[in-house]
């Protein structure tokens, strides 16, 4: 299984660099994406419900700090490690997504069911997992 820091790579290696939040935001929609039209994920970690929307903590940590991320600064095989769905979904949300920011990928995020459902203002870590099936079950249209 490759991991979100593949997928991430990946982006960056094909598209440029960006802000990070417009990077977790996308790397948050393939997996949403994978999982509604596959069935199956494309990376192990956990999205979590952060404040600015959902965020995998494990490639948060290879850019935390910094607002652009480029491809040196992630640690992954990046293309090596995806397969060709993968890749067709990856663009796919590109496509559909990639001419927005992060604040407006951050925005959407906002008022969509999966985080939405997770996020909890209530809770002093902002932590909570956003669930592979609330992600397959909303997503299920092309972004």
């Amino acid at each position: 299984m490759t991991s979100a820091s593949d997928v991430a790579k990946y982006l960056l290696q094909s598209h440029g660099p960006m802000s990070t939040m417009k990077l977790q935001k996308l790397v948050f929609y393939a997996q949403a994406y994978k999982l509604a039209w596959l069935g199956r994920p494309i990376f192990t970690e956990h999205v979590r419900a952060w404040t600015h929307g959902p965020v995998v903590y494990e490639l948060w940590q290879q850019h935390a700090g910094e607002t652009v991320a480029e491809a040196d600064d992630i640690e992954a095989d990046g293309r090596v490690a995806l397969d060709a769905n993968d890749l067709e979904v990856i663009e796919a949300v590109w496509d559909g997504l990639g001419s927005l920011s992060g604040w407006e990928l951050r925005n959407r995020t906002h008022d969509e069911d999966p985080w939405k459902d997770a996020f909890d203002p209530q809770e002093p870590r902002h932590n909570r997992i956003i669930s592979h099936e609330s992600m397959s079950s909303f997503y299920s249209v092309k972004p």
